[in-house]
């Protein structure tokens, strides 16, 4: 019975892609994004106030202020990067396979 429950609110997500969400304070907008990440790298192109990543489960992986690069190695295989970039704030789900 707790399975049918919260097979009602799960859905099928592709986790074999980034997500390259981005949430804007005023409205969502995908576009230009201030960030690339190559060779297991971020790369920002302002300085980032915080970086915060997180595991699935919501455990704090790793925190860093004003900075603009960082090596994503991680034991998970899927983490979740948060960025306060000015006043913007941009959502990734981030795949390490």
């Amino acid at each position: 019975m707790y399975q049918d429950v919260l097979h009602v609110y799960s859905k099928v997500e592709d986790l074999s892609k980034p997500d390259t969400t981005l949430l804007n304070t005023q409205h969502d907008i995908i576009g230009d994004l201030p960030y690339t990440i190559s060779n297991r790298t971020l790369q920002i192109n302002n300085l980032a106030n915080k970086v915060t990543i997180y595991s699935l489960s919501g455990q704090v992986i790793l925190l860093e202020k004003n900075c603009s690069s960082l090596p994503l190695e991680f034991e998970q295989a899927i983490v979740i990067i948060n960025m306060e970039i000015g006043d913007k704030m941009y959502r990734l789900k981030y795949v390490n396979l």
